[in-house]
């Protein structure tokens, strides 16, 4: 998937927005965009469009957002190669969206907590959510979405984690509850 590729995609993918949200072809928008979300392309379209700062539209950044959501609660096999990198991507994007609509940076905090539930091997998550954002000026909205979605999201069906991993992680939350109590007081002095 090339760079000019991408851009062809993205730039149909605003377009078939604004179709969405105009008074006609609403719902071959719509369909479109669904079967675009599923796509492989889908992660590295949605992440350009995040980065982009001259994608200013809300709807376009909210579709964007959704997406990367929605592949990230559909498991690590949707994502292919970017679950590697994907925890520190979700991250900038948090921290670079901290002001934006409340609707984008709330499918961001989802994906986050989402790729939480499916990474077993990230020990301290909520700890490292925690230092990460508490260094970050301007954050506190964010990481208050996150420690209230995380228990929202152990028992979300959407997300694709076996009974055992949503135990696991129920018992993670416990053992990192100081963590959560300490944020509110290391965001006040940021």
């Amino acid at each position: 998937f090339g760079r000019g590729a991408r851009h062809m995609a993205e730039q149909e993918v605003i377009a078939y927005v604004q179709q969405l949200h105009s008074a006609g072809g609403a719902e071959a928008a719509s369909a479109w965009l669904s079967k675009f979300q599923r796509s492989p392309q889908a992660w590295a379209v949605a992440h350009a469009l995040l980065t982009d700062p001259q994608v200013t539209q809300p709807e376009v950044q909210h579709f964007a957002a959704q997406t990367l959501c929605t592949k990230v609660q559909a498991g690590p096999e949707s994502l292919g190669d970017q679950k590697g990198q994907l925890k520190e991507v979700i991250l900038q994007l948090i921290v670079a969206h901290k002001a934006s609509l409340a609707v984008v940076l709330r499918q961001l905090c989802v994906a986050l907590c989402a790729y939480i539930l499916h990474s077993p091997e990230w020990d301290n998550a909520i700890k490292d959510t925690v230092g990460t954002l508490t260094q970050a000026p301007g954050t506190y909205t964010a990481l208050l979405e996150i420690l209230c979605l995380l228990p929202e999201e152990v028992s979300n069906k959407r997300v694709l984690i076996t009974p055992v991993r949503r135990a696991q992680v129920g018992d993670k939350k416990l053992a990192e509850t100081p963590f959560v109590f300490e944020a509110p007081t290391k965001l006040q002095c940021t």
